[in-house]
């Protein structure tokens, strides 16, 4: 019977494997076959001098088939038939999801290179869906443009999260600022990551938070505005920075100020025009249309 190359070998490498596994004392059957195909795989690897094939050629068709297996002190992070099940491995995971795993090869091989096995793999996928595409939509476009993806399908949000270089903690941190800025995005304000993300360390951190924040601006910042000019406030406009540093970061400056506007029109007005608006704490952030 002719001598077969392993199946998990590519057929760039499997006339090599067979050449290498005869010069190597090899042959069809026998208790040393898988020992000497353990050397064999050793020698495709890295090559000894003399070989059919020059030591480049082959390390190169090697690297292109097992992307990501050789560290950079020349050892391996898996065996050949190793390193296939992980792929395929990280292939059933994606399929699970409804992803396909076939334009996802040259991502697994990234994965591995930066030592991120199936399960943190699995849970950084369950994590994308949890905290980003199982959301509103907004949440999903604001990722998509702060934290590097490029659209707002599932397979795009993705490409952030499988980037091997950056930790769980990370990921956790660019959701929550999506969260605020994709509610943001909702009540129509448009805002920044690093402005969301001071809006997060103030305590937007639930969806209640950020709807009752966004909400709040969305119905007072109008009406603010409309008293700065009205009453020839020195600042004679009012936007969502300016409404936050009220409402959530006890700015003294724009408490007075908001303040100050609801004592001029409540002198002018009469009968329940103007309301006053207060924040979670009860202090007093702007008025209300009644």
């Amino acid at each position: 019977m002719p001598i077969i190359a392993p199946s998990y070998l590519p057929e760039s490498l499997k006339s090599i494997w067979v050449e290498a596994y005869i010069e190597a004392g090899g042959q069809e059957g026998g208790t040393a076959a898988s020992s000497y195909a353990l050397e064999v795989m050793r020698g495709i690897r890295n090559p000894p001098p003399g070989f059919a094939w020059s030591q480049s050629q082959i390390r190169s068709m090697y690297d292109a088939s097992f992307g990501g297996n050789r560290r950079d002190d020349d050892t391996f992070r898996f065996d050949e038939l190793g390193y296939t099940q992980e792929k395929i491995g990280f292939g059933q995971i994606a399929a699970d999801f409804g992803i396909r795993p076939d334009v996802w090869s040259s991502r697994f091989e990234e994965l591995i290179a930066g030592d991120v096995d199936q399960n943190e793999f699995y849970g950084r996928i369950q994590s994308a869906y949890e905290d980003i595409i199982y959301q509103a939509p907004e949440i999903a476009e604001y990722y998509a443009r702060e934290f590097g993806a490029t659209g707002v399908t599932p397979e795009d949000i993705l490409v952030a999260y499988l980037d091997p270089n950056t930790g769980a903690e990370i990921f956790a941190n660019n959701a929550s600022v999506s969260l605020v800025g994709g509610t943001g995005a909702q009540h129509g304000f448009d805002i920044a990551a690093d402005f969301a993300e001071q809006l997060l360390y103030q305590g937007l951190n639930t969806n209640t938070a950020n709807n009752e924040f966004f909400g709040a601006a969305q119905e007072q910042i109008p009406i603010l505005e409309t008293l700065a000019k009205r009453h020839n406030d020195p600042d004679d406009d009012f936007d969502l920075n300016e409404f936050s540093a009220g409402y959530l970061f006890s700015d003294p400056t724009q408490r007075r100020r908001m303040a100050r506007l609801v004592a001029q029109e409540s002198a002018q007005f009469s009968g329940g025009r103007v309301g006053v608006a207060r924040d979670r704490t009860g202090s007093l952030t702007g008025l209300i249309q009644q």
